[in-house]
């Protein structure tokens, strides 16, 4: 897994260019070097690891939208998540 930058001077060059059918929001993108692997067709999920320590790791990644649940989903049992924490409002945009 890659390293958490504080500052990158390439920034626009080491983000991955997504699936914009798949990004929650089209101006918040993963950096290449540091992105979840799903097993679907496209292996794309954005979401990223922070590492903690060791071998242990949080995944941070976009609230699912309706056509990425199953992307999610397979995420977490991939990654075997046991503990899913919300750090958003519930509605957005008025839904």
């Amino acid at each position: 897994m890659g390293a958490i930058v504080d500052f990158d001077p390439e920034h626009e060059q080491n983000l991955h260019p997504g699936f914009p059918s798949k990004d929650r929001y089209s101006d918040i993108k993963s950096y290449t070097n540091n992105l979840i692997t799903i097993n679907t067709k496209s292996k794309y999920i954005n979401a990223s690891p922070i590492n903690i320590i060791n071998y242990k790791y949080f995944i941070s990644t976009q609230g699912p939208k309706k056509e990425t649940i199953e992307d999610f989903w397979t995420m977490i049992v991939e990654h075997k998540c046991n503990v899913i924490v919300m750090l958003c409002n519930e509605n957005e945009g008025g839904r």
